[in-house]
């Protein structure tokens, strides 16, 4: 019995496990988000956003974000994914996805795969599905 409940608890452990794992950042992701940074990140999308005029705030959002990233990146301690899974949400909640349609949340995801792919991040840990979707299908 006891070694049921531990095979019970095993993927358990194993996910809080890789959550904190060490995490090399991809070279050059300091300068790569910077030039992102500097970009407009919501123009030449198409279909473009469906209210233009929030194009500047979400820009600026996503970089305050960004800074985030940076600041992570440059701390003297090392790195886990779960503190980048948790910049990504830190960032998330910036937005307010209940003014935003689904259609430019989506966006909004987008420019922080960008950022995950930038860093080396595999997973939003299902942080990006709850912000577009209001929920994570990969954990059901």
């Amino acid at each position: 019995m006891k070694e049921l409940r531990f095979a019970a608890v095993l993927p358990l452990i194993m996910s809080v496990s890789s959550a904190c794992t060490q995490m090399q950042v991809t070279p050059n992701a300091i300068t790569k988000l910077e030039e992102l940074k500097s970009q407009d990140k919501f123009v030449n999308l198409s279909p473009g956003l469906q209210h233009p005029e929030q194009q500047g705030m979400l820009d600026s959002l996503l970089n305050v974000a960004i800074v985030d990233f940076i600041d992570l990146i440059r701390a003297p301690r090392p790195h886990s994914t779960a503190d980048f899974v948790n910049a990504i949400e830190r960032g998330l909640h910036r937005f307010d996805a209940a003014e935003l349609d689904s259609e430019d949340r989506e966006k909004v995801a987008n420019n922080f795969e960008h950022i995950m792919d930038i860093i080396g991040l595999e997973s939003s840990g299902g942080k990006l599905n709850e912000f577009v979707y209001g929920w994570d299908p990969g954990s059901k």
